[in-house]
Protein backbone atom coordinates (compact mmCIF):
# COMPACT_ATOMS: atom_id res chain seq x y z
CA UNK A 1 0.00 0.00 0.00
CA UNK A 2 1.45 3.34 -1.09
CA UNK A 3 1.78 5.89 1.94
CA UNK A 4 -0.28 8.64 1.67
CA UNK A 5 0.84 12.22 1.13
CA UNK A 6 0.63 13.29 4.37
CA UNK A 7 3.01 10.34 5.07
CA UNK A 8 5.45 10.81 2.72
CA UNK A 9 9.29 11.74 3.40
CA UNK A 10 8.19 14.71 0.73
CA UNK A 11 5.53 16.29 2.68
CA UNK A 12 6.91 20.16 2.68
CA UNK A 13 6.74 21.37 6.69
CA UNK A 14 7.26 24.44 7.41
CA UNK A 15 9.94 25.35 10.02
CA UNK A 16 10.56 29.35 9.98
CA UNK A 17 10.05 32.20 8.84
CA UNK A 18 12.65 35.05 8.01
CA UNK A 19 12.05 38.49 8.27
CA UNK A 20 14.97 41.07 7.34
CA UNK A 21 18.45 40.75 6.74
CA UNK A 22 21.08 41.07 9.74
CA UNK A 23 25.00 42.67 9.47
CA UNK A 24 26.86 42.85 6.17
CA UNK A 25 27.40 39.65 5.30
CA UNK A 26 24.21 38.41 3.37
CA UNK A 27 22.48 36.79 7.26
CA UNK A 28 18.90 36.55 7.73
CA UNK A 29 16.80 36.73 11.11
CA UNK A 30 14.67 33.39 11.17
CA UNK A 31 11.67 32.84 13.48
CA UNK A 32 12.01 28.64 13.78
CA UNK A 33 8.48 27.10 14.33
CA UNK A 34 11.07 24.08 15.23
CA UNK A 35 14.38 25.06 16.02
CA UNK A 36 16.12 20.94 16.17
CA UNK A 37 14.77 20.54 13.06
CA UNK A 38 16.33 23.97 11.65
CA UNK A 39 20.10 22.98 13.32
CA UNK A 40 19.86 19.72 11.38
CA UNK A 41 18.90 21.24 7.59
CA UNK A 42 22.95 22.97 7.97
CA UNK A 43 24.08 21.79 4.71
CA UNK A 44 21.09 21.07 2.96
CA UNK A 45 18.88 22.39 0.47
CA UNK A 46 15.55 24.31 2.23
CA UNK A 47 12.65 25.51 0.14
CA UNK A 48 12.24 29.53 0.05
CA UNK A 49 8.67 30.67 -0.49
CA UNK A 50 8.87 34.92 -0.30
CA UNK A 51 5.92 36.59 -0.16
CA UNK A 52 4.37 36.84 -3.45
CA UNK A 53 7.04 35.28 -5.60
CA UNK A 54 7.74 31.36 -6.71
CA UNK A 55 9.47 29.41 -4.09
CA UNK A 56 12.97 28.32 -4.91
CA UNK A 57 15.80 25.69 -3.11
CA UNK A 58 18.94 27.05 -1.51
CA UNK A 59 21.68 25.39 0.81
CA UNK A 60 21.71 26.13 4.30
CA UNK A 61 24.94 27.18 4.93
CA UNK A 62 25.31 28.55 8.72
CA UNK A 63 22.35 28.76 11.40
CA UNK A 64 23.26 30.72 14.48
CA UNK A 65 21.54 32.10 17.92
CA UNK A 66 20.86 35.69 17.08
CA UNK A 67 19.16 38.28 19.17
CA UNK A 68 15.47 37.17 19.11
CA UNK A 69 16.01 34.96 16.60
CA UNK A 70 18.23 33.21 15.00
CA UNK A 71 20.55 34.23 12.51
CA UNK A 72 20.77 32.24 8.68
CA UNK A 73 23.38 32.31 6.10
CA UNK A 74 22.59 30.71 2.31
CA UNK A 75 24.44 29.66 0.08
CA UNK A 76 24.67 32.30 -3.23
CA UNK A 77 23.44 35.03 -0.71
CA UNK A 78 26.28 37.25 0.49
CA UNK A 79 25.53 40.67 0.98
CA UNK A 80 22.18 42.01 2.55
CA UNK A 81 21.39 43.43 -0.99
CA UNK A 82 21.74 40.15 -2.57
CA UNK A 83 18.89 38.72 0.92
CA UNK A 84 16.41 41.32 0.25
CA UNK A 85 14.94 39.72 -2.91
CA UNK A 86 14.47 36.58 -0.66
CA UNK A 87 12.24 38.67 2.38
CA UNK A 88 10.41 37.75 3.93
CA UNK A 89 9.55 34.21 3.60
CA UNK A 90 8.96 30.81 4.66
CA UNK A 91 11.29 28.29 4.92
CA UNK A 92 10.48 24.79 4.12
CA UNK A 93 11.86 21.58 3.84
CA UNK A 94 11.04 17.86 3.25
CA UNK A 95 9.45 15.87 6.37
CA UNK A 96 12.62 12.92 5.48
CA UNK A 97 15.23 15.76 6.21
CA UNK A 98 14.02 15.87 9.85
CA UNK A 99 14.12 14.53 13.36
CA UNK A 100 11.35 12.46 14.24
CA UNK A 101 9.04 14.08 16.54
CA UNK A 102 7.98 12.80 20.16
CA UNK A 103 5.24 10.34 19.90
CA UNK A 104 1.92 12.04 20.43
CA UNK A 105 4.15 15.20 18.38
CA UNK A 106 2.79 16.54 14.66
CA UNK A 107 3.77 18.61 12.20
CA UNK A 108 1.09 21.09 11.09
CA UNK A 109 1.19 19.82 7.57
CA UNK A 110 0.95 16.52 8.78
CA UNK A 111 -2.90 16.74 10.66
CA UNK A 112 -4.43 19.63 9.42
CA UNK A 113 -7.29 18.80 7.25
CA UNK A 114 -7.66 15.41 8.65
CA UNK A 115 -11.67 14.05 9.10
CA UNK A 116 -12.64 13.78 12.64
CA UNK A 117 -14.66 11.10 14.02
CA UNK A 118 -16.64 10.82 17.53
CA UNK A 119 -15.91 6.99 18.79
CA UNK A 120 -19.43 5.83 17.28
CA UNK A 121 -17.48 6.39 13.59
CA UNK A 122 -19.94 9.79 13.40
CA UNK A 123 -17.90 12.30 10.93
CA UNK A 124 -17.20 15.68 13.16
CA UNK A 125 -15.76 17.75 10.35
CA UNK A 126 -12.08 18.69 9.49
CA UNK A 127 -9.13 19.99 12.07
CA UNK A 128 -9.05 23.51 10.29
CA UNK A 129 -6.50 25.26 13.37
CA UNK A 130 -5.44 24.93 16.33
CA UNK A 131 -4.12 27.40 18.89
CA UNK A 132 -2.77 27.68 22.33
CA UNK A 133 -4.67 28.16 25.22
CA UNK A 134 -3.06 28.30 28.08
CA UNK A 135 -0.83 24.89 28.77
CA UNK A 136 -3.15 22.94 26.56
CA UNK A 137 -3.57 23.65 22.64
CA UNK A 138 -7.16 24.08 21.27
CA UNK A 139 -7.80 21.94 18.17
CA UNK A 140 -10.71 23.15 16.34
CA UNK A 141 -12.84 20.83 13.51
CA UNK A 142 -15.14 22.41 11.06
CA UNK A 143 -18.17 20.42 9.65
CA UNK A 144 -19.33 20.59 6.11
CA UNK A 145 -22.17 23.26 7.33
CA UNK A 146 -20.01 25.46 8.87
CA UNK A 147 -19.88 24.08 12.53
CA UNK A 148 -17.18 24.10 14.79
CA UNK A 149 -16.32 21.87 17.47
CA UNK A 150 -13.09 22.94 19.56
CA UNK A 151 -11.67 20.55 21.72
CA UNK A 152 -8.53 20.70 23.81
CA UNK A 153 -5.68 18.70 23.05
CA UNK A 154 -6.31 15.94 25.90
CA UNK A 155 -6.41 12.43 25.86
CA UNK A 156 -9.94 12.60 27.16
CA UNK A 157 -11.08 14.55 24.27
CA UNK A 158 -7.85 13.48 21.51
CA UNK A 159 -8.46 9.76 21.45
CA UNK A 160 -6.04 8.91 18.33
CA UNK A 161 -4.42 10.07 15.48
CA UNK A 162 -3.94 7.64 12.68
CA UNK A 163 -1.37 9.44 9.98
CA UNK A 164 -1.85 6.19 7.55
CA UNK A 165 -5.64 6.08 8.17
CA UNK A 166 -5.60 9.49 7.91
CA UNK A 167 -8.20 10.05 10.61
CA UNK A 168 -8.89 11.36 14.16
CA UNK A 169 -10.82 10.17 16.44
CA UNK A 170 -12.44 12.75 19.28
CA UNK A 171 -15.06 12.74 22.09
CA UNK A 172 -16.75 15.92 22.40
CA UNK A 173 -16.76 17.29 25.88
CA UNK A 174 -20.27 16.79 26.83
CA UNK A 175 -19.22 13.29 26.55
CA UNK A 176 -16.11 13.55 28.46
CA UNK A 177 -17.05 11.79 32.03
Amino acid sequence: MAPSARASGDLAIAVGKLTRTHGVRGECRLVPYFEDALFALRGKSVTLTPQGRPAHQRKLLELRPGPKSLLARFEGIDSPEAAQPILPAVVTAPKRLLPPLPKGEYYYEEIIGLPAYDEAGRALGRLTEFFEAGEKDVWTFTGDGGQELMLPCLPETILSVDLEAERIVVRPMETVE
